[in-house]
């Protein structure tokens, strides 16, 4: 018996370790990307990062890299000026952090909201895929 309740101890501690670190890396890439950080939003990624953006009829890759996704964020921060990202809600299983997200930016004609739904899959630290449906 005890060695059961030591070994569901150690699945919980594990568990709850990687789910603080995937709360992390999320955490400070919705910090980063409200500062505009660009740099500090490629540091959270691997290097064979994916993102793929899914539609209402289709699914394409919108950066692979970190060059490709460095490219794609400058472009977004000209398109879209003063962009802010709120987590609503967020649900972890395994390595993956599926979420909500509010997007406020502003255009010619004021402020705008949209939302849309996020997943990134999170291995040693690094996103190393992005799901986002639009």
């Amino acid at each position: 018996m005890k060695t059961l309740i030591t070994s569901i101890l150690v699945v919980f501690a594990c568990t709850a370790f990687a789910q603080s670190e995937i709360l992390n890396v999320l955490d400070d890439q919705l910090e980063a990307f409200n500062d505009g950080d660009i740099d500090r939003l490629c540091n959270n990624i691997s290097e064979d990062f994916i993102w793929y953006s899914v539609t209402e009829d289709s699914m394409y890759i919108e950066a692979q890299g970190v060059k490709a996704f460095r490219k794609g964020m400058k472009s977004y921060y000209i398109q879209f000026k003063g962009v802010k990202s709120e987590i609503v809600a967020y649900t972890i299983s395994g390595n993956r952090v599926s979420f909500t997200e509010k997007i406020t930016f502003y255009d010619k004609n004021g402020e705008k909201t949209r939302s849309s739904i996020g997943v990134y899959q999170i291995d040693d630290g690094k996103i190393t895929r992005a799901w986002y449906f639009n």
